[in-house]
């Protein structure tokens, strides 16, 4: 199916987008050959290329040793979020790299050899497609010949239907409706590896320490390891639980690690008195299933530490006070002196036994590099293992959030500030609404709740693709990471260490902040920097990189390379066509949101738009707990009408009710005829009589009726009877017809309905086999026609109005109806066919009274 057709074949609120890519990378030919002699030790990355432009990791092949064209024959399997929603995942982008230290690395490495972009908007569905592609972005000094380098994958795409997401506003206003915070942690402390060398003579005596950062930006220590005398690979295996209350809410484990002076002290505080050797620190969030439980994290230097992290300047939080209050020239040259500090303490030897480590090292590296390719460079790093139980609650003052309250006396006050959310939640009761006013009563306004980032960390890994200020040189690069609001007001998070010599910097440091209250955050940016290391010139700028948090929901990350921009004082270099290398900036981000109350007073001018409280406490109590007497409150009891009339609802439902009313009736009429005339007045006698004689006459006539009925079927019966056993039509089928009942509604109908089948003659038949076909045709004998005529003469003679409307009382000749009558005068005279009634000879009162008697049909 074409893939333009595909997408046109989804419904409206429903969108087609990629849930999953499946390939191999196969073989790079005519890699081109950088400025170091000898052969290349090359790894591809591959990364997933968003709508928005931004680029997340897919997958990074295996270094291989020492050739120009790998055969890496590896399987890449990626599953796009869901959470992505619109902004889909819509190519993939390869890019080479050569290794110097027989790592691969997301980031790449210095020097880059050739990329491509492969577009997959227009893949069908689980088609399996190859591409063999030309890759460009190399650099032209690098090309020998016409020769042009290539690579080869095979790319299965799948997609799906989903339904569009809600706006991202209304998600992430659904998610602050609740909170999650971390109940309890589990770790375990496992070893260290190659970590710097701080003795004179001797080893290092390492010891790590555990703390934790909580939301309102406090850190608190849970756990401190056991000292490992001489070694610089210690293994500690120290385990450790944790459990934390509820306004806790931990957010970041750090570890420390710090050389001990005196390891056989117990007592001794080794964070006062020795030496760092680095710190790690890792979000609580990223312990929880799926993620992997162990953990190897690389040690950064002083920057990391929570009480040396560095300011705007470069100054550390832990500096003398002199040197933070100083003016801008002092400051700068503090900066430069410590970073040359930090470059020299991860480069330089501080012993001589370390000093005879690095040179065999040092040796080492040249005889491999000479023999088969360069050794991996010395990295701390720590391994560990953390696991963490979340628990979730209700956020904190949604009822504010949802519908704003109205303050207008100090009972409001009150009512206000008992609710428990104050005890729940991380923010105080505002200044304005317990503060009162100058005539003492307390302020009036409206308090109401807005969602905020009150909480914001995450980890800056590397750059990659930073061009260089000149040509043929390297940047000592660092990032400022800002935060800014919606009034572009910013607001100084964190600044990493400066990472020298390097165009493709790795810094790894993990930055955090708990938000002031007078502050907003909406955006974070990231801004890149080379450091001149001459305080009399600014740093160059080499890129700024911006993240909207506007919508990100509390507790998720986002992992992306973001674009750097806006670089000015660069040197791009001549490379071919096909491939332009981005340069990029590797971060990942959280946030944490709360519903923070706020009370907007109103203005002196405008009181009188807030209504005070309807009623004030005047005097004592009339009732314990109450102070008023209110009798429409008072319980009442219910009346026997209003207890009996859902019962007469229910059998007025089910239909039992006009039932019992008959029952009741009769059981009246009974009652009545039990009554001797004696139990009655005079006039009530004569009342009495004369009801039991109608009755009488109504009962009389309902017998006859019902015996002339019974007599009228029997007849009937038997004629139907003998009609059957007439000879019938040869062919003729009778069984086959069943005589049905005629409807007393339709009795001046003339229709075949109820008739028997004597009424149809056979019109023609023949014969087929031993099977007899008969057609039907309509005929009506002499005794049809006259039933026909006797039922419609009742009804061929229409009365006068006059005879219809009577005034006054009845006549005489109307009386005689209330008299008892005889069997023959109760009966209607037959008469044929032809007979018509005589308006002239017949009296209105007769034609009344044959009105009213039943008519024989």
């Amino acid at each position: 199916m074409n893939p333009k057709s595909y997408k046109n074949a989804v419904p409206e609120g429903y969108y087609n987008r990629i849930c999953r890519v499946i390939g191999r990378i196969g073989t790079c030919k005519g890699l081109p050959n950088g400025e170091r002699r000898g052969r290349l030790d090359p790894y591809v990355i591959i990364k997933g290329i968003r709508s928005n432009n931004h680029t997340v990791n897919v997958y990074s092949t295996s270094v291989h040793h020492n050739t120009f064209a790998p055969d890496f024959n590896e399987d890449f399997d990626f599953h796009v979020p869901a959470s992505w929603g619109l902004r889909e995942l819509v190519g993939l982008r390869l890019m080479a790299y050569d290794s110097e230290d027989l790592l691969a690395n997301f980031d790449g490495s210095e020097t880059f050899l050739a990329g491509v972009d492969v577009d997959l908007s227009a893949c069908t569905s689980g088609r399996t497609v190859s591409h063999e592609v030309e890759m460009g972005g190399v650099e032209t000094y690098k090309i020998r010949g016409s020769r042009r380098p290539r690579v080869s994958i095979v790319i299965t795409v799948y997609r799906e239907v989903l339904v569009k997401p809600q706006d991202p506003r209304v998600l992430m206003l659904q998610s602050v409706r609740k909170v999650n915070y971390v109940r309890e942690v589990v770790g375990r402390i496992i070893q260290g590896e190659g970590l710097k060398n701080r003795d004179l003579v001797g080893l290092s005596d390492p010891q790590c320490i555990v703390r934790i950062v909580f939301l309102s930006g406090e850190v608190r220590e849970i756990a401190r390891s056991e000292v490992i005398p001489g070694t610089l690979d210690p293994v500690w295996n120290m385990q450790f639980q944790f459990t934390f209350e509820p306004e806790d809410q931990p957010l970041l484990i750090t570890v420390d690690v710090y050389d001990s002076d005196n390891p056989t002290d117990p007592t001794d505080r080794v964070e006062l008195t020795g030496e760092h050797l680095g710190s790690a620190a890792y979000p609580l969030l990223k312990c929880l299933p799926p993620h992997e439980r162990k953990q190897v994290m690389r040690l950064v230097g002083r920057s990391q530490k929570h009480e040396s992290r560095l300011d705007k300047d470069g100054i550390p939080h832990d500096a003398d006070t002199e040197l933070k209050t100083a003016n801008s020239y002092v400051r700068t040259l503090a900066s430069i002196r410590i970073a040359q500090e930090s470059m020299l303490e991860d480069r330089k030897p501080t012993s001589v036994v370390d000093h005879m480590v690095s040179l065999g090292k040092k040796m080492k590296a040249a005889m491999t590099d000479f023999l088969n390719g360069p050794v991996i460079q010395d990295r701390s790093l720590l391994t560990v293992e953390f696991r963490t139980r979340i628990k979730s609650e209700d956020m904190p003052h949604l009822a504010a959030m949802d519908k704003a309250v109205q303050v207008a006396d100090v009972y409001d006050v009150e009512r206000i500030l008992a609710l428990p959310d104050w005890q729940r939640g991380i923010y105080a009761p505002p200044k304005a609404l317990i503060e009162p006013r100058n005539d003492g009563e307390p302020s009036r306004g409206t308090l109401g709740a807005n969602e905020e980032i009150v909480f914001v960390y995450g980890q800056v890994m590397g750059a990659s693709g930073i061009f260089p200020t000149k040509s043929g040189t390297k940047n000592d690069s660092y990032v400022v990471i800002e935060g800014v609001s919606r009034k572009a007001e910013h607001t100084f998070i964190h600044r990493t260490r400066m990472v020298p010599k390097k165009n493709t910097p790795e810094w790894y440091e993990t930055f955090y902040l708990r938000v002031p209250e007078d502050a907003e955050v909406s955006r974070l940016v990231f801004s890149v920097y080379h450091s001149r290391q001459d305080p009399a010139r600014e740093d160059a700028f080499l890129g700024r990189a911006s993240l909207d948090l506007a919508y990100q929901i509390s507790g998720e990350s986002i992992a992306e390379d973001l674009p750097l921009v806006g670089a000015t004082s660069v040197v791009k270099p001549k490379v071919t066509t096909g491939f332009r290398r981005p340069s990029s900036l590797s971060v990942e981000v959280f946030v944490e949101r709360r519903v923070k109350p706020q009370f907007v007073a109103v203005e002196e001018d405008s009181l009188t738009t807030l209504p005070p409280r309807s009623h004030f406490l005047s005097r004592k109590e009339v009732i314990p707990g109450r102070w008023f007497e209110d009798l429409s409150q008072e319980p009442c009891p219910v009346p026997s009408a209003e207890q009996e009339a859902p019962k007469v609802l229910e059998l007025h439902s089910t239909g039992q009710l006009v039932q019992g009313n008959r029952k009741l009736l009769d059981m009246i009429r009974n009652h009545h005829r039990d009554m001797k005339p004696s139990d009655f007045g005079t006039s009530d006698t004569l009342l009495l009589e004369r009801d039991l004689k109608r009755r009488q006459v109504e009962q009389e006539i309902k017998n006859q009726q019902d015996e002339l009925l019974a007599a009228k079927r029997a007849k009937e019966r038997r004629r139907d009877l003998a009609d059957i056993n007439e000879d019938l039509p040869e062919g003729a089928d009778f069984n086959k017809r069943i005589v049905m009942k005629k409807a007393k509604s339709l009795s001046a109908l003339q229709t075949r309905f109820g008739k028997p089948p004597n009424i149809f003659a056979a019109s023609s038949k023949r014969d087929l086999g031993d099977i007899k076909h008969v057609t039907l045709k309509q005929g009506f004998s002499a005794k049809s026609s006259a039933f026909l005529a006797e039922t419609f003469s009742d009804i061929l003679h229409k009365p006068d109005v006059a005879d219809l409307v009577q005034h006054g009382r009845p006549s005489s000749a109307q009386e005689h109806l209330l008299a008892p009558r005889t069997q023959q005068q109760l009966l209607p005279a037959r008469r044929g066919p032809d007979d018509r009634p005589n308006s002239a000879q017949d009296s209105p009162g007769m034609r009344s009274s044959r009105q009213q008697l039943p008519l024989k049909r």
